[in-house]
């Protein structure tokens, strides 16, 4: 596809059911994830952790007094959530020409304690998401999940997705391990050689879990925005960007609305802390942010008041389809919406231009 008017940063799909259990080695199937069905509903389930219930991942089309975290199967949501040819026909009719795939319940992959079974289940969520996008050549751009608790591991899995067409990595936002530890040093090294987008997907606040009296579920949902803060503050202030420039990152469904405030705090903090703290930049924080820093929004009224204060070059649309948040199929009602009065070649570049250079697409 040579032209595109409308992209997608964020999309999800969601993981067949027998994608690990059929993917890795024999002597680790009876551990990998698989589905089951407990009280009319589809869950996987993993060797450790609650099961994770797939009703929010698959809400596409569903008014929003239907949604239901669980209770919901896999014969129950739409078909594009996990087949490529019927993904693409659910892009035509919401008028998207290509898409960012991130995992669904792939995520979990990153808090498995095994590291065997960990790796060998990444490695088949990333042969499968390959095989997915092989489907539709440049209508889909996917992202591979790698071990940030084995830097050497995760390198070495890099190098060989990006040999099966993979275009980027997604990480977890807030590890065990702080990102300004020069530990990770290898992992971003192979990821700028590779020229592979490093993401950060809302979807935790460390120490908390989206459970409890509803007040404590929707301020878990809420404020896990926010908490993409931590990895762009600990990849800036750590000089992660200023020793890799060609490292792009991109901050995934937190919207912008937020990050001039927030942009402009780093720079003060630099400015009266560096010293003390032993802090060493070249330049403020801003400019790698400016330099090297995507953020990706759904719908952001606040965020479109203050598009000169971040910058369009810095922003990215999407849809997250099927995802509960998704304006699937009114995606581009929803972006003609929220762009009244913003100038056109800054909307050209946030709701396509900017995905289409980050990741290559023609």
């Amino acid at each position: 596809m040579g032209s595109y008017s409308l992209i997608s940063a964020d999309s999800h799909i969601n993981e067949p059911p027998d994608t690990f259990v059929e993917r890795v080695p024999a002597s680790l199937r009876d551990r990998a994830p698989h589905v089951e069905r407990i009280d009319d509903g589809d869950v996987w389930i993993f060797e450790t952790g609650a099961p994770r219930a797939i009703g929010l991942d698959s809400m596409a089309g569903r008014k929003f007094q239907d949604y239901k975290r669980s209770g919901h199967s896999y014969e129950e949501m739409r078909a594009g959530a996990y087949d490529p040819r019927a993904r693409v026909e659910d892009m035509d009719q919401d008028g998207v020409d290509a898409e960012v795939i991130y995992p669904g319940t792939g995520f979990r992959l990153a808090s498995m304690e095994d590291p065997e079974l960990r790796l060998a289940c990444m490695r088949a969520y990333n042969d499968w998401l390959a095989e997915f996008c092989a489907e539709a050549p440049g209508r889909f751009v996917g992202l591979g999940l790698v071990p940030v608790q084995d830097v050497d591991a995760a390198a070495a899995e890099i190098e060989r997705i990006a040999g099966l067409g993979l275009r980027g990595v997604v990480l977890p936002a807030l590890p065990a391990l702080q990102y300004s530890d020069t530990f990770y040093e290898p992992l971003w090294a192979a990821a700028e050689e590779q020229q592979f987008p490093i993401s950060f997907h809302i979807g935790g606040l460390r120490g908390r879990t989206m459970t409890g009296d509803p007040g404590a579920v929707l301020s878990y949902m809420a404020m896990g925005k926010l908490a993409l803060a931590e990895p762009v503050s600990m990849l800036i202030f750590g000089g992660v960007l200023e020793r890799h420039p060609g490292l792009r990152m991109v901050l995934v469904e937190g919207g912008f609305g937020w990050l001039p405030y927030f942009i402009t705090q780093m720079d003060a903090t630099f400015v009266r802390h560096q010293y003390w703290s032993g802090a060493k930049l070249a330049e403020a924080p801003s400019f790698y942010f400016r330099r090297q820093v995507q953020a990706t929004f759904i719908e952001d009224r606040a965020g479109m008041a203050v598009i000169d204060l971040i910058g369009a070059g810095n922003i990215m649309w999407s849809s997250d389809y099927p995802h509960s948040d998704t304006t699937w199929p009114n995606s581009r009602q929803s972006v003609a919406d929220q762009f009244q009065g913003v100038a056109d070649d800054d909307r050209r570049k946030i709701v396509a231009g900017n995905a289409a250079a980050l990741y290559g697409l023609g």
